[in-house]
């Protein structure tokens, strides 16, 4: 696995080496997924060690809804989980996630919230901090709605589910249909059918079969709440892939605007899916509503696995260069300085109060536990 890229020609071999070894305009990547997502295979050590091998001076590991893989390695190695950036060998690896939430402001085609994806670079990672509880009640109803009628078909039938299976089939489903990630009624009696059992063979009876499973509606975190919450916690919000998320709404202005007025720190301009309309749109809209602080733009390659087109630091033959991201990099650079000498806890621009945040995370904390549909804790991707 740990194999270093491998260019198809000998001018892709030039290009690759001159920027892995000039310093001065060396590589970054602000969008990877671990473990830690389920749609995802390698652990954090080979993805450093891949940014290590292409010349990656600085990346992110933004696992979905779950901080789960980088708080663990971050405490394994005894690193503070109060920074905003840990040099590992080199590669400066900033703490961050994915988060999916939604637009109660702008509605998508169907009428409903639209829902997008932020990114949180940098919010203190430690437990019991606004931000990781939220995140902690994302992630279990997640799990709930993801994986909860498969976990519950297992126990019901006495069945042990090992969680690489689970990933692999995910992954597979994943190369067949781009962005792939969640299990619904037919891929959960597939992957039954797959591993030989008879009550998934029949469709139309296993249907019937699975009607009585406890089933979770989806937990929707509103993106203002999340923005005070992950700000609160001292973290930098950066919208992911802008045209994925504008593809949900014909209100595509709209969407960047309320961004802006929630305060929005950034928009990823490079990614696999960046195209020059949105960004274009992004660029004369930041412009024209003078935000009280400077856009941040940054890119990633959002990669869950690496190939001959996604790699750590490479978008097809595009290189993620350093100079492209150049603000967003001081801005981390300049948050771990103030971290170092003390907690941040607040990046927010103005006072965010305690029992507001306690507010926002006690409502969600309710509504996930009326949503519970486990007799007991599972286990499956929960870290």
């Amino acid at each position: 696995m740990g194999n270093r890229y491998k260019s198809k020609t000998k001018s892709d071999l030039i290009k690759y080496n001159k920027y892995k070894n000039n310093k001065k305009n060396s590589l970054v990547d602000f969008h990877t997924h671990s473990f830690g997502s389920a749609d995802a295979m390698y652990d954090i050590p080979f993805i450093l060690d891949r940014a290590k091998n292409n010349g990656v001076e600085y990346m992110a590991i933004t696992d979905h809804n779950s901080m789960v893989e980088t708080r663990k390695y971050l405490n394994k190695n005894q690193r503070p989980l109060n920074l905003a950036k840990h040099n590992f060998d080199g590669v400066n690896l900033v703490p961050g996630i994915e988060i999916t939430c939604r637009l109660d402001d702008v509605k998508n085609y169907k009428g409903n919230s639209t829902k997008i994806h932020m990114l949180v670079y940098s919010p203190l990672f430690t437990k019991g901090t606004p931000l990781s509880r939220l995140i902690d009640i994302k992630h279990r109803n997640d799990i709930s709605v993801d994986f909860g009628l498969l976990i519950n078909i297992a126990r019901k039938e006495g069945i042990f589910i090992n969680e690489n299976e689970v990933r692999d089939y995910i992954v597979n489903k994943r190369k067949e249909v781009a962005g792939f990630s969640s299990l619904g009624v037919k891929d959960v009696l597939e992957f039954f059918q797959i591993k030989g059992y008879d009550f998934a063979k029949n469709y139309h009876n296993a249907y019937d079969y699975i009607q009585d499973i406890p089933r979770a509606e989806r937990l929707n975190v509103s993106a203002y709440d999340l923005m005070q919450v992950a700000h609160a916690s001292g973290g930098i919000c950066v919208l992911a892939h802008p045209s994925v998320n504008l593809e949900r709404t014909k209100h595509k202005k709209l969407v960047i605007e309320t961004l802006l007025d929630y305060d929005i720190d950034g928009f990823e301009m490079i990614s696999p899916s960046t195209d020059k309309s949105t960004n274009d749109l992004i660029k004369s809209s930041c412009e024209r509503i003078r935000s009280r602080n400077k856009i941040l733009f940054t890119g990633g390659s959002d990669m869950h696995l690496y190939s001959s087109h996604i790699d750590v630091g490479r978008i097809g033959r595009n290189y993620l260069y350093k100079s492209q991201q150049k603000d967003f990099v001081t801005a981390i650079d300049n948050l771990n300085e103030i971290r170092k000498q003390k907690d941040l806890t607040n990046r927010y621009y103005r006072l965010v109060t305690y029992d507001e945040i306690s507010q926002i995370i006690k409502k969600y904390e309710e509504s996930e536990k009326k949503n519970n549909i486990f007799d007991q804790e599972p286990t499956l991707f929960m870290g």
